[in-house]
């Protein structure tokens, strides 16, 4: 546990989208950054854009996408 707490100390886990420090439980972004994540709601329609990525090259039964993601 001292040895975890000194190797925060030299290199602190930062959120990857703010650089904030993460707090205990948080593993690669911070809850405000989870909660500001927009979500696609993909997951309740059919025959949604994920999905459509697939036809062309594997058969799916479903697929979705929980958050946006820009490159």
């Amino acid at each position: 546990m001292l040895f975890s707490h000194l190797i925060n100390l030299l290199y602190p886990n930062l959120c990857i989208v703010c650089n904030d420090t993460l707090q205990t439980g948080e593993k690669q972004f911070c809850l405000k950054c989870f909660n500001d994540i927009p979500r696609t709601n993909f997951h309740l329609l059919m025959d949604n854009v994920i999905e459509q990525r697939f036809w062309v090259k594997v058969k799916v039964e479903r697929a979705t996408s929980f958050f946006v993601f820009q490159n």
